[in-house]
């Protein structure tokens, strides 16, 4: 992801981790839904779990990506 809310670095191909958009306390049949999965870095996928970052802008951009077939790079507006 580049320019993710102030990210200094714009590629990160290290310390990715997939996110749960929908929480699996939330509903633990989504955990293997393409549309409901986002890779992130760590520091990225803190600030998802924190609402920093919105989930439905995260469900967007997963869907987007699945319609597309492929897991571009995303620019996420502060």
């Amino acid at each position: 992801m580049k320019k993710l809310f102030e990210t200094v670095r714009q590629f990160n191909s290290q310390e990715l981790e997939v996110h749960h958009i929908v929480p699996l306390a939330e509903d633990y049949d989504l955990r293997l839904e393409n549309e409901n999965l986002i890779t992130l870095c760590v520091r990225h996928h803190k600030m998802a779990d924190d609402g920093i970052i919105p989930a439905s802008l995260l469900l967007e951009i997963a869907k987007e990506n699945e319609e597309n077939g492929c897991q571009a790079l995303v620019e996420i507006p502060p």
